[in-house]
Order: structure tokens, then C-alpha cells, then sequence
């Protein structure tokens, strides 16, 4: 009850502790009631309202929702760029780094029953675990297709023989298109009234974490390496010879080659 005898001082009413207080008139005492509960009615109101009016003030946010299957969010804020190093002026490091992008980690191994409960068609069994299946990450198929379609440009302007023939660098760039037309980003880019036409320059747009795609696939890896694109005489079982040193299928690839017990792939 201490806060009631607060409210009384404020309000100008004696706080008497004698042992035998005066006591007031009903009327008195009735009018003091009233006045009590008028002021915590008031200071209630008071209190709803400062609630209410900084609630509203906080800029809604909506949840990041992770994405279906390595669970990414979008919280990267990245600006568009005009260029970048693997657009450069240089084109003998511009070749180096297009050759040296690595899709093989977009090859993984999942569990059989994690991929129904999601809802995904039955693959290709790992060859080391028949209870996974073989997928290929979309986002390393594309990369894939690019890295295949800047060689051929590559090769076409240096004159040298094609490595891939028209009909793949035609699907490459067909997968391409429909990828753009499925995730139909509806990002407004600015537009430069300038004479150099530009769009986007130095806006920023939220993107995913391609570092924790790369680490979910690591988790998930089939042991795989593409080599290059004139092995295709080779037994496609030796492409699923690269598992990582802690990896629980690595005696079972030593077993299968004939590998001794300290053999191992080199750097993944």
C-alpha cells in the first residue's frame, strides 16, 4: 500500500502514524478515495499511451525467413558495382580467375529422408553411402554455366578450338534465363541522367551469404572433383575419390582403390 500513502502526500493529505488518528468525516474519506483512484486511473492512461506511442514509433521489420533447404537469409547489404576483377582490363587474370572458380562443391550427398521430407525427387545414389542421394546446388550449376560461357568467349577471341560445344552454351545460357525469370527480382535500380547510361551504381540490395552456401555443401559433400572437361574417359568413380581427411567415407574409397591406410586425396 505504499504507493497509496504517496498519492495521499501528494494530494496533500496528512500521513499520521500516532496510534490513534484523527479520523475524518465519510465525506472526507470518500472524496480521498475518489481522488486516489482518479490519479492512478490517470497515470494508467498516461502510462498506455507512452507504450502505445513508442510501439508505433519502432520500425516494423519483417522476419528474415531462411531459405528451404541450407537455411540462408538475406543479410548481406551489398551495393552494385560497375565492374569488378573479373571484368578487368587484364585479361590474362581476368582468364585466372574465371578458371579458377570451383563448382565441385555444388555436387552433395543428402540423406534420403531429409530430401523426401522436403519434398525432393529421388537422385543418384553416393556411391559411398546408397542411403544419400547425389544433387547439384543450383547456385553452383549456374556458376558452372557461366565459367563455361566465359570460355568460350575466351576461346573465340584468341582463336582457339572450342572446349564446349554450341548446343551446352546454349542450354548454359537458356538455364540462365529461366533462373532470372523464376526469381523475377523486382529491385527498381536508379537510372543516371548523365550521358553515360547507367542503373543500380552504388544502390544497395540484400543478398545472401555465399560463404555459408559453400559451408552447408561442405557439410554435405560427395567427395567430388569435375577434373576437367576432356576426362571423360575416366570411371566416373574416380571423380568421387576427394573426400575431405575427416571424412567417415575415406576408408571406404582407400578399400575400393586398393589405397593403403595412409592415402589420402589431395587438397579439396
Amino acid at each position: 500500500m505504499d504507493h497509496y500513502h504517496l498519492l495521499e502526500a501528494e494530494e496533500g493529505y496528512e500521513i499520521r502514524t500516532d496510534s490513534s488518528p484523527e479520523k475524518p468525516s465519510g465525506v472526507k474519506r470518500q472524496h480521498g478515495q475518489e481522488r486516489i483512484w482518479y490519479s492512478v486511473a490517470l497515470l494508467g492512461s498516461i502510462a498506455l499511451n507512452v507504450i502505445f506511442v513508442v510501439l508505433t514509433s519502432i520500425p516494423s521489420q519483417k522476419p528474415l525467413v531462411p531459405s528451404k533447404f541450407a537455411g540462408l537469409t538475406t543479410k548481406l547489404s551489398l551495393p552494385w558495382v560497375h565492374s569488378t576483377e573479373y571484368s578487368g582490363s587484364n585479361i590474362t587474370k581476368v582468364n585466372e580467375l574465371w578458371d579458377a572458380i570451383n563448382y565441385d562443391k555444388g555436387i552433395v550427398a543428402l540423406d534420403q529422408t531429409w530430401t523426401r521430407a522436403k519434398k525432393l525427387p529421388d537422385s543418384q545414389p553416393f556411391p559411398w553411402d546408397t542411403s544419400k542421394g547425389l544433387y547439384v546446388l543450383n547456385g553452383y550449376h549456374n556458376l558452372h554455366c557461366l565459367k563455361s560461357i566465359h570460355l568460350s568467349i575466351s576461346e573465340w577471341s584468341s582463336g582457339r578450338p572450342q572446349t564446349y560445344h554450341v548446343g551446352h552454351i546454349t542450354h548454359c545460357l537458356d538455364q540462365l534465363r529461366m533462373d532470372i525469370l523464376c526469381h523475377a527480382d523486382d529491385t527498381p535500380r536508379w537510372s543516371s541522367s548523365s550521358g553515360k547510361p547507367e542503373s543500380g551504381i552504388g544502390q544497395h540490395r540484400q543478398c545472401r551469404d555465399w560463404t555459408k552456401l559453400e559451408s552447408w555443401a561442405d557439410e554435405h559433400t560427395a567427395c567430388y572433383r569435375y577434373l576437367n572437361a576432356s576426362a571423360g574417359h575416366l570411371n566416373q568413380m574416380e571423380r568421387f575419390k576427394y573426400c575431405p581427411i575427416d571424412s567417415p567415407y575415406l576408408s571406404k574409397v582407400r578399400q575400393y582403390f586398393g589405397f593403403d591406410d595412409g592415402w589420402t586425396p589431395d587438397a579439396y
